[in-house]
């Protein structure tokens, strides 16, 4: 009996940490690709993990001479 226990216990947590990988990969996937892109004027960079580190960088320059265009690729 405790070994049918064991098992089934292990194939619980086997099956738990594979759920728990999946998610992890998806969410690591989705913050890596850069969800936002930018055309790199006024010296922002060309990809942002999100709209809010976009903006930042936006509002950090000391000035803003060129036009800058913004496009979300996500669902930002």
């Amino acid at each position: 009996m405790k070994t049918i226990q064991n098992s089934t216990q292990k194939r619980k947590f086997s099956f738990i940490v594979t759920i728990l990988t999946i998610f992890t990969i998806l969410g690591t996937a989705q913050t890596t690709l850069g969800q936002v892109s930018t055309n790199g004027g006024a010296g922002l960079a060309t990809t942002y993990p999100s709209l809010a580190t976009a903006i930042t960088a936006l509002n950090a320059l000391p000035a803003v001479t060129a036009p800058i265009t913004i496009s979300l690729i996500g669902n930002e």
